[in-house]
């Protein structure tokens, strides 16, 4: 593996030592990407040029004719000149990003042309862009079930649900990244952006600076702009995807702040700034619940950079879900009874009234991410819950056929009380022994909510099936 930097305008060389792992300085590579196969450029594991002086689809072609993937490899943009130490910062998250990449198919590739070029550079024509595009796991998707999560969430209608699974029309796709983190199951994924990627380059970042840094969030397509001193970027498809738990994860994996700039705020053309305005929001009420200073969520890099607060060590991150997260700060704040109610929240608690449900257990199959499951023992059945597994889809709610007495409801709300007691017992009953077979097991308390029902013209009926 090698680090690759263009030389040009004096740019600091990292060190080999100080990186493990070697370092090719190339002269003019920005302008001639095809040096990278004659100077030691091969297996490329990241690539630092210049802002404005490359054309991505070049570079790209020039790594593909090294025979390596080009999406593999991480191509960081300098915007000013860094120093030393900053360069070593950005070269050790961007060489951590690499290793943690698995490898991509054709299904994750969509090719990107040029936009339309007028007759005055035409000369300057633009080779055309690879970029990674997300592809559905059958094996692991819940469509099948019922869940509908990244077809209701995708802003390009990219997605359909259908009796097959999940049919994906690339061509319509805009590579944002959405049902990414939407998707329950991890069915959904794309290799340019998991979450162990993101996290082992922020945490690279983090040992490799000797002061607090700040983590900023960029859409892949924002308009470029300098960089702020002390502040990092992190490039995703698109800062729409990002859940309140990637908004905080930088925090707990050591960063001193996080900005995210929506795609109206930094120049991106995919306009999901209604997505993720409000999970900023949510984010800094944490913060402020927490007793931490609001500011270490922003619209956008600039200003001091708070003391960091997190312990990556001692609290290590499994995933970016929104309840991983929430736990982990509370856990590092000390604030085991912080609650708040969030509409835009990713997790919540499921409640069942024993006095309505009939355990038919509908709301079993449905539930995308196993935060229902049910068990029989004993002549006992018993539907228990996982609010660490619960993404707050409702999908359970909207299932039941028991909606008139809310027999479930669902509270979307942050709570680390309720998360560290786990999984319990909602509800549970003796099943029936009149009547067991493969096809159909009778419930006693379905027959006990059947009685009032009918009247008492009928209640010889209900009897009736309660002994056939």
């Amino acid at each position: 593996m090698t680090l690759i930097v263009c030389a040009d305008h004096g740019t600091p060389v990292p060190r080999s030592d100080y990186l493990y792992t070697p370092v090719v300085a190339v002269a003019g590579l920005c302008s001639d990407p095809t040096k990278l196969a004659s100077t030691g450029g091969r297996d490329a594991e990241a690539i630092i040029l210049h802002l404005g002086e490359f054309d991505l689809g070049f570079v790209q072609g020039a790594i593909g004719d090294t025979g390596v993937d080009p999406l593999s490899v991480p191509i960081v943009a300098l915007g000013d000149m860094p120093s030393l130490d900053q360069m070593e910062i950005l070269a050790a998250g961007a060489a951590a990003r690499h290793a943690t990449f698995d490898s991509t198919h054709r299904e994750h590739a969509k090719i990107r042309w040029p936009e339309s070029v007028w007759r005055s550079r035409f000369f300057s024509l633009s080779a055309p862009q690879c970029v990674g595009v997300p592809w559905i796991d059958r094996s692991l998707c819940s469509a099948g079930h019922g869940c509908r999560l990244c077809a209701a969430t995708c802003p390009a209608s990219a997605l359909e649900c259908g009796p097959g699974g999940v049919a994906h029309d690339v061509d319509a796709c805009v590579a944002c990244g959405i049902c990414i983190t939407t998707c329950p199951t991890a069915a959904t994924a794309n290799p340019t952006i998991a979450e162990d990627q993101v996290s082992a380059q922020i945490r690279a970042m983090v040992d490799t600076a000797a002061d607090a840094i700040g983590i900023e969030f960029r859409c892949r397509d924002a308009q470029p702009r300098l960089p702020v001193d002390g502040w990092f970027p992190v490039e995703v498809p698109c800062t729409g995807m990002l859940t309140i738990g990637w908004l905080i994860a930088p925090l707990v994996l050591g960063a001193g702040a996080v900005a995210a700039p929506t795609c109206g705020e930094s120049g991106c053309s995919i306009g999901n700034d209604d997505i993720l305005a409000p999970r900023r929001s949510t984010a800094r009420k944490l913060l402020d619940g927490a007793g931490l200073p609001t500011a270490m969520v922003r619209d956008r890099a600039g200003d001091s950079i708070p003391k960091a607060i997190g312990n990556d060590a001692a609290h290590r991150l499994g995933s970016f879900r929104d309840a991983e997260v929430f736990l982990a700060l509370a856990d590092i704040t000390h604030t085991a009874d912080g609650s708040l109610s969030s509409e835009t929240a990713c997790t919540g608690i499921v409640r069942i009234d024993a006095s309505t449900c009939t355990l038919c257990e509908e709301c079993i199959p449905v539930c995308p991410s196993g935060a229902l499951t049910l068990e029989q023992f004993g002549g006992i059945i018993e539907i228990s819950f996982d609010p660490f597994a619960c993404i707050g889809c409702a999908t359970c709610v909207d299932t039941c056929p028991e909606t008139e007495g809310d027999a479930i409801t669902l509270d979307h709300r942050f709570d680390a009380a309720e998360l560290m007691i786990g999984s319990r017992v909602l509800v549970s009953a003796p099943m029936s022994p009149l009547k067991m077979d493969r096809d159909t097991i009778e419930l006693s308390i379905t027959l006990d909510r059947l009685q009032p029902t009918p009247g008492p013209h009928h209640a010889d009926t209900v009897d009736l099936a309660a002994h056939r």
